[in-house]
C-alpha cells in the first residue's frame, strides 16, 4: 500500500510539472496540460494509476485550498467604488450563461439534474486564468481590469452558492421547486451565521495565530483548522469548498493573509496539481467523438453569450466600447468551476459520464480560446460595430451615457446597500424560482411579484437618472443637440422591455422552442422600433430647430 501510494504521488506530479511545462511552452494555461497528461495516466489510456480512489480524494484537499484562498482574496473594500457596475454586469452575465446552459441541456433532451449541472458548469468563468492573462498581458491596472475582477470576485460568490445549492439537491436525492429554494435558504443562511458569528471568533483566533513563531506550528495550526471546518461544512449538509471559501473571506488581517500566501500556497498548488490530474485521469478519450458535437454547438452559445450579453451589459454600465467588449471578453475562460461541479456530480453519481466527459473537453476548448479573446477585443469590438445597425449604436451610446453617472459615480458615495440592490436581487431570485417551476397557478403569481418588483425598479432608476443627469457632458451623447431628446424616456423603456422579456421567458419557456424563438424576436423588434424612433427623432429634430 505505502509503495502503491508514493509510486501514484510520484506520477502524478511528475505529470504535473511535464504538463506545465508544456502548457508554459506553448503560452497556454497550465489547467490544460495538468487535465491532459491526468487523461493519458488515466484508466481508458496507458493506466498507470494504481490507486485513483485516493488520488481523488487527494485532489478534494487541493479543491479545500483553492477554495480557502480564493476566499482570501474576496474584498468587499475592493469592490465598493464600482460596486453597482460590478453587481449589473455580474448578474446579467450570470444569470444569462445560466440561461444559455440549462436550455442547451433542455434542447439536447438530457435530464433535469444533468441540465442544472451543465447551467452551472457553463456559467460560471475561471478568476485563475482570468487573472494570470491579465498580469501577462499588463492589463492589471485599467480600469477595464478593477471592473472585470470585480465581476470575477461576484461571481466567485455566487458559484460558492450554487455549489451548496447542487450539494442540497444531491442530499434530497430530488430536483423540486421545495428543494431547490430549501438548498438556496440553508446555503445563504449558513453563509451569513458563518459569516457573522465566524467573523468574530475568527478575530480571537486569528490574535493568537499571529503570536505562533513556528513556522511549523502555525501551518500545523491553519491547516488544521481549514481541514475541520471544511468537515463541518459537510456534516452540515454544505460542500467542504463552501466552508473553506467562507474561512477565507473572514480573515481579514493583512499581514495574517501575507503569511498564509507565503506558507500555505506551495501546499496548494500541489494538491491542485493533484486534484487538476485527477479530473483527467476520469475522462474517457473514446467518448470524445460523442461529446465532440455538444462542445462544436455549445462553445459558440457560451462565447457569444459573453461577447455580445456580457460586453452590452458593461457597455450600458457606462464604458467605453473598446473596455466593455474587452470585459465580455475576458470573462470567456473555463476552469476550476466547471471541473469542481462536474467531480461533485459523478462522485454523488448523479450526472451521466458523457456530461463530466463533456466538460472535460468544453472547458479545454473554452480555455485555449480564451487568450485569443482577450488578445484580439479590439477586432472584436470593430466587427461588432460594422454589424450592429446604425440606430441601434445611437440608442446604445445614448443609453450609456445616462447610466454612466449612475453606475460609474465620479465622486465615492457612502451609502449602505440601496433600496434598488435589494429590489434587483430580488427579482433575480423570483427569476430562478420561475424557471425551476412548473405549475401554472404559480407561474401567474410569480408573474405578477415579478411586475411589481420591475414596477418598482422603474421608479426608482427614474429618480436615480434625474438626481444624476446634471453630471451628464452633451459630449457624450451621440451628439450635442441630442440633450433635448427624450433619453431618459428611452432609457427607462429599455430597462423595463429587458426586465419584462426575462421574467416573460423565465416564467414561460416551458410552452417550448417556438415560444422562446417569438419572445425573442419580438424583443428584438422592440428594440429596433424604440431605437428607430430615438434615432430619427433626435437626428429630424435637432435639424428642423437648426
Amino acid at each position: 500500500m505505502g509503495n502503491v501510494l508514493l509510486l501514484d504521488l510520484g506520477l502524478v506530479l511528475a505529470a504535473g510539472f511535464a504538463g506545465a511545462l508544456l502548457s508554459r511552452r506553448l503560452g497556454q494555461s497550465v489547467i490544460i496540460g495538468y487535465v491532459f497528461l491526468g487523461l493519458l495516466l488515466g484508466p481508458y489510456t496507458l493506466d498507470l494509476i494504481q490507486n485513483p480512489d485516493l488520488i481523488t480524494m487527494l485532489g478534494e484537499v487541493g479543491v479545500v485550498l483553492l477554495m480557502f484562498f480564493l476566499g482570501l482574496e474576496f474584498s468587499l473594500k475592493r469592490l465598493h467604488s464600482v460596486r453597482r457596475s460590478v453587481l449589473f454586469i455580474g448578474s446579467t452575465e450570470l444569470l444569462a450563461n445560466l440561461a444559455v446552459g440549462f436550455l442547451a441541456g433542455y434542447l439536447a433532451g438530457w435530464p433535469l439534474i444533468d441540465r442544472l449541472f451543465l447551467a452551472g458548469i457553463m456559467a460560471m468563468s475561471s478568476s485563475g486564468v482570468v487573472a494570470k492573462l491579465l498580469f501577462e498581458m499588463k492589463r492589471t491596472a485599467s480600469r477595464e481590469a478593477e471592473i472585470l475582477m470585480g465581476v470575477m470576485v461576484f461571481e466567485d460568490f455566487i458559484a460558492v452558492i450554487y455549489l451548496g445549492v447542487l450539494a442540497g439537491i444531491i442530499a434530497a436525492q430530488a430536483v423540486t421547486l421545495d428543494t431547490v429554494i430549501w438548498s438556496v435558504v440553508k446555503a445563504v443562511l449558513f453563509y451569513g451565521l458563518f459569516l457573522t458569528i465566524g467573523a468574530r471568533l475568527m478575530g480571537m483566533i486569528s490574535a493568537r495565530l499571529a503570536q505562533i513563531d513556528s513556522e511549523e506550528q502555525f501551518i500545523a495550526a491553519l491547516f488544521g483548522l481549514l481541514l475541520l471546518v471544511a468537515a463541518g461544512s459537510l456534516q452540515l449538509g454544505v460542500v467542504a469548498a463552501a466552508g473553506a471559501f467562507l474561512l477565507g473571506m473572514i480573515i481579514d488581517q493583512q499581514e495574517l493573509v501575507e503569511r498564509l500566501h507565503q506558507t500555505l500556497a506551495p501546499f496548494r498548488d500541489a494538491f491542485l496539481v493533484i486534484f487538476f490530474l485527477s479530473f483527467g485521469t476520469h475522462l474517457n478519450p473514446h467518448v470524445f467523438p460523442e461529446v465532440a458535437l455538444y462542445v462544436a454547438l455549445f462553445v459558440p452559445l457560451s462565447i457569444l453569450a459573453e461577447v455580445v450579453i456580457t460586453s452590452t451589459a458593461a457597455f450600458i454600465s457606462g464604458l467605453s466600447p473598446r473596455k466593455a467588449v474587452a470585459i465580455g471578453a475576458g470573462m470567456v475562460a473555463r476552469g476550476e468551476y466547471a471541473m469542481i461541479y462536474a467531480t461533485l456530480g459523478l462522485t454523488a453519481g448523479v450526472i451521466s459520464p458523457l456530461l463530466y466527459n463533456f466538460t472535460g473537453l468544453y472547458v479545454l476548448v473554452m480555455t485555449l480560446l480564451a487568450p485569443f479573446f482577450m488578445r484580439h477585443s479590439g477586432i472584436i469590438e470593430q466587427a461588432i460595430s460594422r454589424i450592429v445597425p446604425v440606430t441601434w449604436k445611437f440608442a446604445a451610446k445614448t443609453v450609456s451615457a445616462v447610466m454612466r453617472p449612475v453606475m460609474l459615480p465620479d465622486k465615492e458615495e457612502k451609502e449602505p446597500v440601496s433600496i434598488f440592490t435589494g429590489l434587483l436581487l430580488a427579482y433575480l431570485g423570483l427569476l430562478m424560482i420561475a424557471f425551476l417551476n412548473k405549475q401554472l397557478w404559480l407561474a401567474l403569481v410569480l408573474a405578477a411579484l415579478g411586475a411589481a418588483l420591475i414596477f418598482a425598479m422603474y421608479r426608482l432608476l427614474y429618480q436615480r437618472i434625474i438626481a444624476n443627469f446634471g453630471e451628464i457632458s452633451p459630449s457624450e451623447l451621440p451628439m450635442e443637440e441630442s440633450v433635448c431628446c427624450s433619453v431618459v424616456g428611452f432609457t427607462l423603456r429599455m430597462a423595463a422591455l429587458v426586465w419584462g422579456t426575462a421574467l416573460f421567458l423565465a416564467t414561460f419557456w416551458q410552452l417550448g422552442l417556438w415560444f422562446i424563438v417569438v419572445s425573442l424576436l419580438l424583443f428584438a423588434v422592440l428594440v429596433y422600433y424604440f431605437s428607430r424612433r430615438l434615432y430619427l427623432g433626435c437626428v429630424f429634430g435637432c435639424r428642423l430647430k437648426t
